[in-house]
């Protein structure tokens, strides 16, 4: 990371990103190469919401940054969180999308009856949903008895069809 920007700005969308090279910014905006200087995050994090299947995973190591496209259908939500400092359990995409499927038929389920259909122990079966909920595919309307499950991704993106 250049400058004064960190891993921790550039999950908000009023970062303020730094030039290294000037001149070489300049002539990839005339070329069209670029549209906008230190936009790209915002414009990565709108279409991974609209995709609705997908998020990014940004991670740094010395003086390099790396950002991973991740999918949900495929298991690669393995070590996102939106929690600093905090990497979630191994959990397959297979059970993932397997959760996601159980919810959008029955909204009402608790956790237990969860745990039941899925036959995961509570432990890995709560990872998962909050997985699910942090990465936005998921989300929980009412109380925990009273409420249900809104699934925020279409049964296409979740069979894989889109």
């Amino acid at each position: 990371m250049f400058g004064n920007l960190t891993l921790k700005a550039l999950e908000k969308d009023d970062y303020v990103s730094s030039i290294r090279n000037k001149l070489l910014a300049e002539a990839f905006y005339l070329t069209g190469d670029i549209e906008k200087y230190g936009t790209g995050f915002i414009r990565i994090r709108k279409k991974l919401n609209e995709l609705k299947t997908a998020t990014c995973k940004i991670s740094e190591t010395g003086d390099f940054f790396r950002v991973e496209l991740l999918d949900i259908r495929s298991g690669d939500l393995e070590g996102v969180s939106k929690t600093p400092g905090k990497t979630p359990g191994k959990m397959s995409g297979k059970t993932l999308v397997q959760i996601l499927k159980i919810l959008s038929r029955e909204p009402h389920l608790t956790i237990p009856e969860i745990v039941k259909k899925i036959q995961k122990s509570d432990s890995a079966t709560q990872r998962a949903i909050r997985k699910l909920c942090e990465a936005g595919f998921i989300d929980r309307v009412g109380s925990a008895k009273a409420g249900y499950w809104k699934v925020l991704v279409s049964q296409s993106e979740i069979d894989g069809n889109k």
